[in-house]
């Protein structure tokens, strides 16, 4: 046992003599021993790479990226700069607004030719002629209406009207001058009024002035004075005004021939700037300027250009192409349209209505009343408005047009069994062979007098149809505007024509339902004549309270449904197409299509932003 233990502390003393070595203990060192220990689970680690090394590569590489101090420092200024300009942008745009800026043109394309530039005569006229339109931005008026009628003073500062209502004293503007520098004085009133009164002229306003005086008291106040009381009186004082001094000396005859119906002088809006013509003398363009010595609001715009082209299809073509920026009046009521601008379409009413107007001193017409009613009774307005003018029309069944003042709505007469049974009932059968009524060896059988063009031919067609279903044959006979509106309107050589009329939007019926107007120059197309109906339009126009207006013209509304002198049939609506450069164009209503440009002085086709308020 001794022998053991000395055994084994000589054991222990040489291990503690032997070198001390430290061999740090890791997990690493761990897993390197164990895989000693298992050689076939041994990872070989000569190409390995530690974590750390894949960062500070990663660093190293990001680093080498990065700009230097210096462009560091450019690169931080422009992007400072872009947002100071990209804030100041943000903050004007929101503290401005766009308005309209002085400069720019309106080009609008019509079909035609400009002809007579005359107030004497434009309101021969179609409503929608381009001399209406002319006349009314060159020359100056007395009045216009705005687009709820009303009257509003244009060269006129004040007026005053006598306690009995036949004296009115006018006081013009001052510093009234003619695009030539001319002064406009209440010389031209007077002159441009017996102008139209002297009847070797032949202006159609003759009515509107007749048994009216004019007394001139200085350069600037005229009176006139009426035989008796019309309380429309100032309505008719819308037309425009001559300057003596260029027209003085010209012969009726001369008149219409004179070269200052194309190269007018006025003093209106705008005044007369180029005219070019082709090589066969047809004029292409006709522009106009602003007038900077016009009385009232500046326009906007620039100029307005007018172009002429042969036939709508050329015109639509321009309009396409952006050669133009307005178009108005189409006969083609569904133009194909491929601009590439945005289109806006604006409707303006007008008090015109379309009728058929019987001749009611022919033998025919006049003996056998009851074919007007059943034709009347046969014709469909809502068909004609909707498969003829394709719903762009209102209709009319009365003397008046929803658009008049003092209108009073009447019932639609179309029935096609009433139609029948009035013609039934005074004697007349049908015949067997064609369906046509006959009586006495007479015929139902008219015929009607109409203007050339397609919408016409259109309607008169349908007229035609609807007419034969009840038995009654319609016979249309064409003829060109000028041809009607110069030889048989003024000999009323027709049976029944086929035309539209106009009224202002205060009526006066008077000028074509009294019997004083069957005369060559009057409007009494159907040369209606009935005492109770010519007392209340006398009525209408000389009372000056308006209830007992509203009565008589509701009383004379209802004779005319009764004695059938015409068929009312519809209101054209007017379209005014237009596009870019053209904006904040307002049309509503008015007397004539030159009415479209009632709020011109609006329009702009430039703009700019100004500081917001």
């Amino acid at each position: 046992m001794d022998i053991i233990k000395k055994k084994l502390g000589s054991i222990k003393k040489s291990a503690q003599e032997l070198p001390k070595k430290k061999v740090p203990f890791s997990n690493s060192s761990l897993f390197s021993h164990l895989n000693k220990q298992n050689p076939a689970k041994r990872t070989p680690s000569k190409n390995r790479k530690p974590k750390n090394q894949y960062r500070d590569a990663f660093f190293q590489r990001f680093v080498s990226l990065l700009p230097s101090k210096k462009t560091f420092y450019i690169l931080s200024i422009f992007i400072i700069l872009i947002l100071i300009i990209v804030g100041s942008l943000l903050w004007y745009f929101n503290n401005t607004t766009i308005v309209p800026a002085t400069g720019g043109s309106l080009r609008e394309g019509v079909v035609g030719q400009p002809q007579n530039i005359n107030p004497l005569y434009t309101v021969t006229q179609d409503v929608t002629g381009i001399d209406r339109t002319l006349e009314h931005l060159i020359y100056p008026r007395l009045f216009s209406t705005d687009d709820q009628g009303e009257l509003t003073a244009d060269i006129i500062e004040s007026f005053e009207k006598s306690e009995d209502n036949l004296t009115y004293t006018f006081v013009l503007r001052d510093n009234l001058y003619w695009d030539d520098g001319t002064p406009l004085t209440s010389e031209d009133i007077q002159f441009t009024i017996e102008r139209i009164q002297d009847e070797t002229y032949e202006s159609p306003l003759i009515t509107a002035l007749r048994g009216v005086t004019i007394e001139q008291q200085d350069s600037r106040t005229f009176r006139l004075s009426l035989e008796e009381p019309y309380t429309p009186f100032q309505y008719n004082l819308t037309f425009g005004i001559l300057p003596q001094h260029i027209w003085e000396n010209y012969s009726p005859e001369d008149t219409r021939t004179a070269v200052e119906n194309l190269k007018p002088v006025g003093a209106g809006m705008f005044q007369i700037g180029d005219i070019k013509q082709n090589e066969e003398g047809r004029i292409t363009s006709l522009s106009l300027q602003r007038n900077p010595g016009y009385w009232g609001n500046q326009p906007h715009i620039d100029s307005v250009s007018f172009l002429f082209y042969p036939n709508e299809d050329a015109l639509i073509k321009a309009f396409n192409r952006g050669e133009i920026s307005a178009i108005t009046s189409l006969k083609n009521l569904n133009p194909l349209f491929e601009s590439q601008n945005e289109i806006q379409t604006h409707i303006l009413n007008i008090p015109q209505y379309f009728s058929i107007f019987f001749n009611l001193q022919d033998d025919f017409i006049e003996t056998y009343p009851e074919i007007r009613s059943a034709l009347n009774q046969a014709i469909s307005r809502d068909r004609l408005i909707e498969d003829a003018l394709d719903g762009e029309a209102t209709k009319v069944t009365g003397a008046l047009t929803p658009f008049n003042t003092f209108y009073t709505e009447s019932t639609d007469p179309f029935d096609i069994e009433q139609a029948q049974e009035t013609m039934i009932e005074a004697g007349w059968i049908q015949n067997e062979e064609d369906s046509i009524f006959r009586r006495d060896d007479e015929k139902a059988s008219i015929t009607i007098l109409a203007t050339e063009g397609n919408t016409i031919s259109s309607l008169t067609t349908m007229i035609q149809e609807m007419a034969l279903e009840v038995g009654i044959e319609v016979i249309i006979e064409l003829q060109s505007f000028s041809e009607i509106s110069q030889n048989q309107v003024p000999n009323r050589d027709y049976q029944a024509i086929f035309i539209g009329v106009a009224l202002n939007t205060y009526p006066d019926p008077y000028v074509y339902w009294h019997s004083s107007q069957s005369t060559t120059l009057g409007f009494n197309l159907s040369q209606y004549s009935n005492a109770n109906a010519d007392e209340l339009l006398e009525n209408a126009r000389t009372s000056n309270d308006k209830d007992a207006i509203k009565e008589n013209l509701e009383k004379f509304q209802e004779k005319i449904e009764e004695d059938v002198p015409a068929i009312f049939l519809y209101s054209p609506h007017i379209k005014f197409y237009t596009q870019s450069p053209l904006s904040n164009v307002s049309v509503t209503q008015g007397n004539t299509s030159a009415d479209r440009y009632r709020s011109v002085e609006q329009w702009f086709a430039n703009t700019r932003r100004d500081w917001k308020e």
